[in-house]
């Protein structure tokens, strides 16, 4: 099991805090939009269905039930919400590695053949990059804290300081934020090539649930409508205010 130091923990809780009061007052609209973006991905999926498979609309809710559409959506929504954006910080890239493994040893002990592992594993472990450098922000933090106290080291200027650190610029600031956005939307984008054999070996399996993955963007856009929102206003307080 991957520790950390107890100081460490303390500072991930409390910037997951941060990250998760930045979206409190977006909390009315966003879930009016996800609302709104999960009835236009049905209306969608269902289209698509009805004309590939010539299909009535009882057959595709008999398909969708039986894909699990709901459960998949359920979990979509589970790790976009408002409530979840913070805990990021909470796993170091040891801990995220191991976790990854940890999947893809059940996923394989249960020989899921519809997938290609090969391919997952290489994409979910592209991701890491993306956790190293949130692993650099908590450490300049947690040394900080160590010396001047947990209350100076999460100071908004003191986190400014050390974004900027990492990110002398807003382009480079930006470049990053895009990077996690296409590598969260790249999970479903990139369907074609994790459920590659059932492509190959059963294509009229893969014709019916195509739609399923390359419609689910309409309901991360929406959630990626606030995150870039909530980024532009922290963009303007890290590089807008006098960097001392």
């Amino acid at each position: 099991m991957v520790k950390m130091d107890a100081m460490e923990e303390v500072v991930r809780r409390r910037l997951a805090e941060k990250e998760r009061k930045k979206w409190e007052k977006y909390l009315p609209e966003y879930n009016e939009a996800i609302s709104n973006a999960i009835n236009e991905y049905y209306t969608r999926i269902s289209k698509r269905l009805r004309e590939m498979l010539s299909l009535d609309a009882r057959e595709v809710e008999e398909l969708l039930k039986e894909i699990g559409v709901d459960t998949i959506i359920e979990k979509i929504l589970k790790n976009l919400s408002p409530e979840k954006v913070g805990d990021i910080y909470l796993e170091n890239v040891d801990m995220v590695k191991a976790e990854i493994q940890e999947r893809i040893a059940k996923l394989r002990n249960n020989e899921l053949r519809a997938v290609d592992m090969d391919f997952l594993k290489s994409y979910l472990f592209d991701g890491l990059d993306l956790v190293r450098v949130r692993d650099i922000k908590v450490e300049k933090l947690t040394e900080i804290a160590k010396k001047k106290g947990i209350e100076k080291a999460l100071k908004d200027e003191i986190i400014y300081k050390v974004t900027r650190e990492i990110f002398p610029t807003e382009e480079d600031f930006r470049k990053y934020t895009e990077k996690y956005k296409k590598y969260i939307k790249g999970l479903f984008e990139n369907m074609g090539g994790i459920f590659y054999p059932i492509r190959e070996k059963e294509p009229d399996i893969w014709t019916a649930i195509e739609p399923i993955f390359s419609e689910i963007t309409i309901i991360y856009n929406a959630f990626f409508n606030f995150y870039d929102k909530i980024k532009e206003e922290e963009i303007r307080e890290i590089y807008g205010k006098s960097k001392k």
